[in-house]
């Protein structure tokens, strides 16, 4: 199984600042359809990274998210 907790700030940090940037906005409104989205854009750059992200979002833990977002800056 997979396991969020998992994910790490480093992770995003690798990831399209594009990308971190709507991936904020979208957790930042909590709208789970525009995050899973984002996240699609994401798996293509860092399959590792999406999927760990879309356990976060189907554990509701989008804090999580957006806690480790703030770690990257």
């Amino acid at each position: 199984p997979v396991d969020g907790a998992k994910l790490t700030a480093a992770m995003l940090a690798e990831l399209p600042p594009e990308l971190r940037v709507n991936l904020d906005k979208a957790t930042l409104v909590a709208n789970r359809q525009d995050i899973l989205e984002v996240i699609d854009g994401i798996a293509a750059h860092s399959p590792s990274a999406a999927e760990l992200l879309q356990e976060l979002v189907q554990n509701f833990e989008i804090d999580r998210i957006r806690e480790l977002l703030g770690e990257v800056g």
